[in-house]
């Protein structure tokens, strides 16, 4: 009985800071713009138009903190896209 407390408060710890450790990642672009469909595709959160739409539909991405629905929001260099469920990501110029 014990031994399943144990887990049990491992597990939960292991959620909890999983959660509380956001990692921010980079994603370079060589171009003044990506639109957010292009983005969720090419940062692979998203296989296809499809799943870019039922994304966007679940009002589950932001940027810059603020929820997002629309495809083609443009992103620039230095703005922040957060997916629910996944990592947050960085829009940087390559050329910068």
């Amino acid at each position: 009985m014990l031994i399943y407390l144990y887990l049990y408060i491992i597990i939960l710890v292991y959620i909890i800071y999983k959660k509380a450790v956001m990692v921010l990642k980079d994603i370079e672009i060589n171009t003044p713009f990506i639109k957010l469909g292009q983005f969720l595709k090419f940062a692979n959160l998203a296989n296809g138009g499809g799943d870019v739409k039922a994304i966007l539909k679940a009002e589950n991405a932001k940027v810059d903190g603020e929820i997002e629905t629309r495809r083609g929001r443009k992103l620039y260099p230095e703005m922040t896209v957060e997916v629910e469920g996944e990592e947050s990501f960085t829009i940087k110029d390559v050329h910068a």
